[in-house]
């Protein structure tokens, strides 16, 4: 492949992209005069830095120097290529001094003798295109061997089966073959011409370090123009990086659910950002007195793009449908303008690789021949197929459109002890500038039997070899020329196996629907998949004639067959005879295929049908008498048909008036909510709805009248529809809600449950209920239900009550368990029901909260001066109200008794624990630091304290302060005003 050195070489500095091991060395030569015109024109632009110059010659020296090793790697003499490097060295040097011709002369005389000498060297490169060639002849025999067996095979009539396991045999070994052929071509044009490419990369390692000199006689640029380079650099890096990134995700997306399209649009984009980098580059240095800022700017416009498409490049990317086509494109559209404008996009293919077939079993290029056994059962072809596909993937992918415009392609092949063939012949060429593939159809003159690995090859036309594109050859691919030997050929279509026929002539069978041919072997094994065989071959070797199978004159009699068309029918003289209903009739395909053999397919039976009688009534008051709308009820409805549907009824087909349609047995449907009831005896027809039946859509209700049977036996049938239109109507019966204590809507709705207590005489509580009658949410409840049960609706039994841990429920009355209900959630619901319809729901969240009370503090802070006092109380002044206001807890106790003159006034009766009708517990006292406990006991139920003997014994040098917290707890949620009033703190000065 010929490239241009300052992509593949000088660049390899600012892009890292390694360069290719066999790139032709006299490729380099125009682009490194090139490079030594745009330094002389350097050293006139002080402006310019050169160390960006320095390091791509130095990158493509390293570049040629590994080159030079691969030329020369083994050579038995070296001291024969020494000296061929040291003399081309001499001769380039006085080139560029200007020396005498005479010595020029002899300079290059020698070292042409040298050139001989080195190629007549072996080296590892002879060694390895001799290991080559080896197995090559290996893999040319076996494939003369396999071929041998398969014309034996041929010859032999072997059957179908082993001509294809053969063929397959030939296909891989060629597979292999075609990719040994592509290494064996790369190494032999290096080894066929090691003394000259020697000779030629010497000679550019030698104007490189010129240059290198020239180079660095130049100024060194001003500090904002290395800004730029650097800046550029550290993009580019950041570009490569993403790169690598991009190539191995496409394969995880290549291979997901998302469409082929959008893949390919991806790729084809990302593949134009390489291009777009390279180019752009490669103006920053061949034109160094360019638009810098212009080609910088265009390198972050393919950076940002870049970042873009690198979201799409995963499945995860395409399944968040990131990918917006029109402004990706939009943004190309912008880059394309900038890079054109400044010169750089060209027609210029950087690859073309063969796309396999994956209708083959190892990709490659098939061509067909077509063979039956003819009457003495010998194989004879029938047909060949002269066209086929072939497909190539461009890069990039813009320049597949147009291909043939600007490259002249071909195509090459190998097969052993056989005369040149033009292999594959183009008749079409189309390509796809979105994807980059290529579409050739071709043909071929490769005999019957065979396999060859092609290449195809590609070179520039005379027009464009000033643009300096390349002349590519593809990989090896195989192309086989194999034998489909069709031990039967079945003539498929869409009705094969379907198909229905009336006794009237109404309806028929077209056997040419979706009509193809498929072949099959001796086991029963499709050819090509189950293709058809008439888009493989020429179409006119398949020539089909319709029939009935073991026809007899009652069939010719009853039914016609167009010999060429395949539509099958009733006979024209015996349509309307109900003697046919129930007959059955088959037909059969019979193909010839080339004029040498007939197959003949056989369809499914069919069975003349009969044609059913119908009628069909609605539910309305022209076709039933005294209809007035469909409401719901409880009992049984029934509407008499009106006179108008018995015209209708009984005037339909063959029947006869009433006297004969109501002595014809009949089936309804009376397993549904709508049935057809028919009254024999007084000759009456009606639809009847049972009593609480819901129709909340549209039912169909049949009347099934057996009226007779053809010849053959078969029950003639008349279905009489009734279609009962809903929905149906139902009563407006409701629930009132209670809005005094129902908050929110009907069905989403919240009621906040609150204890009752009870008294005594003396006005003391005695008893606190936590029942609710849940139907007390409602106003008049009961009259509401009656009102609905009245019309056969439903309410009571609908009731759904939450009922958890620490609840029970009788009838609709809901009761807590004070002292063993857990929070767990608690509602209720009803609706009202006709049959399984309903009309109105009622559902409400019951909350249980705000039952703790209110804490009221006492003294928080008690100073203390005898220590030695016993049984000092701290809890004087604390209080816990109930929620209603009344003390349950004072002064350290739970306050109940009896309401004695001038004594304590309980509010809780006694024997009446206030603790135990909430379901509460009461306070306890603990220290809030345990190390007080040296000075004081405190009893953790009454919050009475006494100091220990530790704590009285010495007396204080300062102030000991001890802090107590009250604890208080409720399951009904928080105690108001309980919070920061929870602690009492002690302080006993010390002595003054």
């Amino acid at each position: 492949m010929r490239k241009r050195f300052i992509r593949v070489a000088v660049f390899c500095a600012l892009t890292a992209v390694a360069a290719p091991v066999f790139t032709g060395c006299s490729d380099y030569d125009d682009d490194i005069r090139s490079l030594q015109e745009q330094i002389d024109q350097v050293k006139e632009l002080p402006h310019i830095s050169t160390a960006d110059m320095t390091a791509a010659i130095n990158s493509a020296i390293e570049t040629l120097q590994g080159q030079m090793e691969t030329a020369i790697a083994g050579k038995a003499d070296n001291s024969t290529v020494s000296e061929l490097q040291q003399l081309v060295a001499e001769l380039t040097t006085l080139a560029n001094g200007k020396a005498d011709a005479s010595e020029v002369i002899a300079l290059s005389d020698r070292i042409n003798d040298l050139i001989e000498e080195v190629n007549g060297l072996d080296g590892t490169l002879n060694q390895k295109l001799t290991a080559l060639q080896e197995e090559i002849g290996t893999l040319q025999e076996n494939l003369a061997k396999a071929q041998e067996d398969l014309n034996a095979a041929l010859k032999d009539k072997a059957d179908a089966s082993e001509i294809s396991k053969l063929q397959e045999t030939i296909a891989g070994i060629n597979q292999t073959l075609a990719e040994r052929l592509t290494e064996f071509n790369n190494v032999k044009e290096m080894a066929e011409n090691n003394g000259e490419a020697i000779a030629e990369i010497q000679t550019q390692l030698t104007q490189l370090e010129t240059l290198k000199s020239d180079i660095s006689e130049l100024q060194e640029a001003n500090l904002e123009h290395i800004a730029k380079f650097q800046s550029l650099d550290t993009q580019l890096g950041g570009i490569d990086e993403e790169m690598d990134k991009l190539s191995a995700r496409i394969e995880e997306v290549a291979s997901s659910s998302a469409t082929a399209e959008t893949i390919n649009s991806i790729i084809s984009r990302i593949q134009a950002l390489e291009d777009y980098k390279a180019q752009t580059l490669e103006a920053l240095v061949t034109q160094a007195n360019a638009d810098h800022e212009q080609l910088v700017q265009a390198i972050a416009d393919i950076a940002d793009l870049e970042s873009k498409l690198s979201q799409y490049a995963t499945l995860e990317g395409l399944q968040a449908n990131y990918y917006d086509k029109e402004a990706i494109d939009e943004k190309f559209a912008g880059i394309e303008t900038t890079l054109t404008d400044l010169g750089l996009l060209k027609n210029m293919i950087q690859s073309v690789v063969y796309m396999p077939n994956a209708e083959t079993s190892y990709g490659q290029t098939s061509f067909y021949q077509l063979q039956v056994r003819n009457s003495n059962n010998v194989w004879t072809s029938v047909a060949q197929d002269t066209v086929t596909t072939v497909r190539f993937r461009v890069s990039p992918a813009k320049y597949a459109e147009n291909f043939t415009d600007n490259y002249d392609v071909s195509f090459d092949g190998f097969k052993m002890n056989r005369a040149p063939s033009n292999f594959l012949s183009i008749r079409e060429c189309t390509g796809d500038p979105t994807t980059g593939i290529v579409t050739m159809k071709v043909n071929t003159d490769i005999e019957a039997g065979s396999v060859y690995a092609v290449c195809l090859k590609v070179k520039p036309k005379a027009t464009n070899e000033v643009d300096k594109n390349s002349d590519l050859t593809t990989n090896y691919f195989g192309v086989q020329h194999a034998v489909l030997r069709a031990d039967d050929v079945k003539t498929v279509c869409d009705n094969a196996n379907s198909g229905r026929l009336n006794y009237r002539g109404e309806q028929t069978v077209d056997y040419s629907t979706g009509r193809k041919y498929v072949g099959y072997d001796a086991n029963g094994t499709a050819l090509l998949g189950g293709k058809d065989l008439a888009t493989v071959f020429p179409a006119d070797i398949f020539s089909t004639t319709y029939d009935f199978v073991n026809p007899t004159d009652q069939t010719r009699a009853s039914f016609s067959i167009g010999e060429t068309s395949g539509v099958l029918g009733i006979a024209e003289d015996a349509e309307g005879s109900v003697a046919l209903i129930g007959r059955k009739v088959q037909a059969e395909a019979n193909t010839r295929v080339g004029r040498v053999r007939t197959f003949t397919t056989q369809y499914s039976q069919i069975t003349v049908d009969d044609i059913e009688l119908t009628e069909t009534l609605t539910l309305n008051a022209t076709d039933f008498k005294n209809f007035n709308g469909l409401s719901w009820k409880d009992t049984e409805q029934r509407w008499e048909v009106s006179e108008a549907a018995y015209l209708r009824i009984f005037n339909k087909g063959e029947m006869m008036g009433d006297d004969q349609f109501f002595t014809y047995d009949m089936v309804n449907e009376s397993n549904k909510a709508a049935y057809i009831e028919v009254d024999k005896q007084n000759k009456k027809i009606y639809l009847v709805i049972r009593g609480g039946a819901n129709i909340d859509q549209n039912l169909p209700t049949t009347l099934t009248v057996q009226y007779g049977s053809t010849s053959s036996g078969a029950q003639r049938r008349y279905v009489i529809t009734a279609n009962v239109n809903a929905p149906m109507t139902y009563p407006n019966h409701t629930l009132t809600t209670d809005s005094h204590f129902w908050a929110g809507t009907d069905e989403n709705g919240t009621v906040v449950f609150q204890p009752k207590v009870t008294r005594n005489s003396a006005d003391q509580i005695t008893g606190v209920d936590f029942s609710m009658n849940l139907e007390s949410v409602f106003t008049g409840y009961t009259d509401d239900v009656t009102a609905i049960d009245n019309v056969g609706g439903e309410v009571t039994n609908n009731w759904r009550i939450a009922n958890p841990t620490g609840t029970t429920v009788s009838g609709h009355t809901l009761t807590i368990d004070q002292n063993t209900y857990n929070n767990g959630a608690l509602n209720m619901s009803t609706a009202i029901t006709y049959g399984q319809h309903t009309t109105h729901r009622y559902a409400a969240n019951i909350v249980v909260e705000g039952f703790s009370g209110t804490w009221v503090p006492g003294e928080t802070t008690i100073y203390v001066s005898d220590r030695n006092e016993a049984n000092i109380e701290t809890s004087k002044g604390f209080q816990w109200n109930d929620m209603f206001g009344n003390p349950m807890w004072k002064d350290g106790v739970a306050w109940f008794g009896n309401n004695l003159p001038g004594g304590n006034v309980y509010d809780y009766a006694t024997g009446t624990n206030p603790f135990t009708l909430w379901g509460l517990t009461k306070p306890t006292y603990e220290l809030v630091n345990a190390d007080d406990a040296k000075y004081v006991t405190l009893d953790p139920n009454t919050g009475v304290i006494n100091f220990t003997e530790d704590g009285k014994t010495w007396q204080l040098v300062e102030n000991l302060v001890i802090r107590i917290r009250v604890k208080a707890a409720s399951p009904w949620g928080t105690i108001a005003d309980y919070a920061n009033n929870d602690i009492i703190t002690i302080i006993v000065p010390a002595a003054q």
